[in-house]
């Protein structure tokens, strides 16, 4: 399922449980700061490559909240996990989920001519 949220404070919260049926909201809340500047994400707990993307890693059946801050306002979009959203700029824009699914997940800047740039990847690693 996609959702499109343009202009809001909360983009999306994925699934009420997990694969063990536990409710979403009995798990401790994992919030993330990202600066976004000149098109590369930055923030005390991600790993930056000596190119390329920066990487988060998670754990399967977090919730996280990641907040997102911008020079400029941009579309920003979470693949596999269908949450796509507006950064808007000079404000703090908050994207919600649960790690669900494992694995590695581009999180992609969509500019206005169409071209796709990946700020960031998710790993969520099985617990």
């Amino acid at each position: 399922m996609r959702r499109r949220l343009l202009g809001a404070t909360v983009a999306a919260a994925i699934a009420l449980c997990d694969a063990g049926g536990a409710l979403a909201q009995d798990r401790p809340l994992r919030v993330v700061e990202i600066a976004l500047r000149e098109g590369r994400a930055s923030g005390p707990e991600l790993r930056a490559p000596a190119r390329g993307a920066p990487t988060l890693r998670l754990t399967r059946g977090e919730r996280v909240e990641l907040r997102w801050t911008s020079e400029r306002t941009m579309d920003l979009h979470l693949h596999g996990y269908g949450i796509e959203m507006r950064a808007d700029g000079g404000t703090t824009t908050v994207m919600a989920f649960l790690a669900r699914a494992a694995g590695r997940f581009a999180v992609e800047t969509h500019d206005p001519s169409g071209r796709h740039l990946t700020v960031l990847y998710l790993e969520v690693h099985p617990r």
